[in-house]
């Protein structure tokens, strides 16, 4: 089994990571204007808070994961879109290219998957793997399964 090493060592394509690329696109100056601009307003944001955030205060990958929303919301824009790509095509290489993945479905949960649906699938075509289910949460298929076994 490949290890997820967590936020820092892995978790391709999590909130977690999703926000700490915007992050760090921010910090270093790399986002559009119009996303930037926008990142400021709604945040209220800068080098020393965000710091203070990741450093310093618990759950940095929950606070990273936290601008998912706001990658949603800007999912179109060119930049967004190959922040969001780049990620899922590092998630299917460095993840799922380590098992037999042409032999099966690849089946994901988690809300990431589930809200990303489309780009996640077009990414996995370009990287000929196969998605099965996605589901937004684990208890869904749980449930599935409960209903056919009774």
């Amino acid at each position: 089994n490949v290890r997820a090493g967590g936020f820092i060592l892995g978790d391709e394509a999590s909130g977690g990571v999703l926000g700490r690329k915007l992050v760090s696109d921010f910090i270093k100056g790399l986002l559009p204007k119009e996303i930037e601009d926008e990142f400021v307003r709604r945040y209220n944001l800068d080098y020393p808070k965000i710091v203070e955030k990741v450093y310093k205060q618990p759950l940095p990958s929950r606070f990273l994961a936290s601008f998912s929303p706001f990658i949603n919301e800007f999912r179109s824009h060119p930049h967004i879109d190959n922040l969001l790509r780049s990620s899922f095509g590092e998630f299917f290489t460095r993840n799922i290219y380590s098992y037999d993945y042409r032999k099966y479905e690849v089946n994901l949960v988690g809300s990431i998957a589930y809200y990303y649906e489309d780009i996640l699938k077009d990414v996995a075509v370009q990287k000929g793997v196969r998605i099965g289910k996605i589901l937004k949460t684990p208890i869904e298929g749980l449930v599935e399964y409960h209903k056919n076994i009774i």
